[in-house]
C-alpha cells in the first residue's frame, strides 16, 4: 500500500507506517536537521527496507502533490505549537496552523485514509469549537474557506455541508480519540489525539485498536504491565564508554528539577518528552534517582523511550535532537496505528 507523509520530523511515524507494511512514495520535511537525520537513515538503511526513501527537503506548502496517484494513505504529525498547553493555543488563529494546509493534501490527493497525531491540548477547553472546525474541514477537504471568508463563517457553510452533501468519494469518514501510548507498550505517559479518516464510498468498519497494556496489570488477565524507564534503558552500556558513543548515549550536565519538574522515575513509565524550540530546559526530559538526584535522559534513552531503533541515528546538535525526539509520534505507537488502518484497508474494495 502507499503512503506520503507530511511534516515528517524525525521520522517516528513514517517508520512506524513503514513497519505497518505501507510504502512510502513521498516523505515532506521543511527543518534541516530533521531532513539531514531521514537522509542518513534512509542512505544507510539503518532499519530494512527504507533505502530509497524519497525525501523532499521543503515546506508542505511548496510541494506539487498533483502527480501521485492512487495513495492509500496520507499522514501527518501536524506541528502542534498552536494547540499546546505550553504556548498561548491560540489554534487555527495562530499562524503555524497547518490543518488547512493538510485538507488541500486531502483533496488533492484523496487518498483512501488518512492518520494524524497532534497533542490533547487541540481538544481541551477554549478550543473546542477550533475542534470541530478542524474535524469538519477534513470531512469535507474540497470546501476551502474563500479570501477574506472567517473561519466562523466557514464553519457555518461547513455545518450545512455537512447536512446536505452525499458525495462519498470525495468526503471522509472521522474519528478522533486521546490515546495514551502507555497502553500500547511504550515507556512513556504520552497522551496524543490521534485522528482518523476513511472515504466514504469505502464504507469501512474501523475502531481505535484496543489497549494491550494497563497500569493495573497484572491484576487484569487480558493486559500487560506498563513498561518502565528501567525496563527501556536496562541494558544500555554504561555512558561514557566506546560503546555508548556508538549509539548517541552521552550524559549532558545541566538538569535541575524544581516545582512540578521533577523528572521520571526508574520503575514507572516515563512523564511526556519535551521538545523545546532551545532543546530541553531544566527539569524536563530527566530521570530522578531514589535519593532525589536528577540527570537528562541520554540522546538514546530518549530515543528508547520514543521506541526507536538503536540503529536508528538522529543529526544536529543537542538542542535539535532532544527537540526531533521529543515531536516524534512513538514508533511502536505509529505502527499499531497504522496497521490496524492497513488490515480495514485490504478488506476494503475500491
Amino acid at each position: 500500500m502507499r503512503s506520503i507523509e507530511l511534516f515528517t520530523g524525525a521520522g517516528g511515524l513514517a517508520l512506524g507506517i513503514h513497519l505497518a507494511g505501507f510504502e512510502h512514495q513521498l516523505l515532506v520535511e521543511a527543518d534541516d536537521d530533521a531532513c539531514e537525520t531521514l537522509l542518513y537513515n534512509s542512505k544507510n538503511e539503518t532499519v530494512s527496507g527504507i533505502s530509497g526513501w524519497p525525501i523532499v527537503h521543503d515546506g508542505v506548502e511548496s510541494v506539487d502533490l498533483s502527480s501521485y496517484q492512487k495513495i492509500d494513505l496520507l499522514a501527518a504529525g501536524i506541528p502542534c505549537q498552536p494547540f499546546s498547553n505550553g504556548g498561548k493555543r491560540c489554534g487555527i488563529e495562530d499562524d503555524r496552523n497547518m490543518f488547512p494546509v493538510f485538507a488541500r493534501a486531502l483533496a488533492t490527493l484523496k487518498p483512501q485514509a488518512f492518520l494524524l497525531e497532534n497533542v490533547n491540548g487541540l481538544i481541551n477547553g477554549k478550543l473546542a469549537s477550533h475542534m470541530e472546525y478542524i474535524i469538519l474541514q477534513l470531512q469535507h477537504p474540497w470546501s476551502l474557506a474563500r479570501n477574506g471568508q472567517t473561519w466562523k463563517d466557514h464553519l457555518g457553510e461547513l455545518r450545512f455541508i455537512t447536512t446536505k452533501d452525499i458525495r462519498k468519494e470525495t468526503n471522509y469518514k472521522v474519528s478522533f480519540h486521546v490515546l495514551n501510548a502507555a497502553d500500547y507498550g511504550v515507556p512513556q505517559i504520552r497522551k496524543r489525539v490521534f485522528i482518523i479518516g476513511f472515504r466514504r464510498d469505502l464504507e469501512t468498519n474501523w475502531n481505535f485498536p484496543k489497549a494491550t497494556h494497563s497500569r493495573e496489570a497484572p491484576l487484569t488477565n487480558n493486559k500487560k504491565a506498563w513498561l518502565t524507564v528501567r525496563d527501556a534503558i536496562k541494558d544500555l552500556p554504561k555512558s561514557g564508554t566506546k560503546a555508548a558513543a556508538g549509539i548517541q548515549h552521552a550524559i549532558i550536565p545541566g538538569a535541575r528539577s524544581y516545582k512540578g519538574h521533577t523528572g521520571s522515575v526508574l520503575d514507572w513509565p516515563a512523564k511526556s518528552l519535551k521538545a523545546g524550540n532551545h532543546g530541553v530546559g531544566g527539569g524536563e526530559n530527566m530521570l530522578c534517582y531514589q535519593n532525589s538526584r536528577v540527570r537528562y535522559f541520554t540522546v538514546r534513552e530518549c530515543a528508547r523511550l520514543q521506541t526507536f531503533p538503536d540503529s536508528w541515528v538522529f543529526k544536529g546538535p543537542w538542542s535539535s535532537v532532544t527537540r526531533q525526539i521529543g515531536n516524534a509520534v512513538p514508533v511502536k505507537m505509529a505502527t499499531v496505528v497504522a496497521k490496524s488502518i492497513r488490515e480495514v484497508l485490504g478488506n476494503s474494495v475500491e
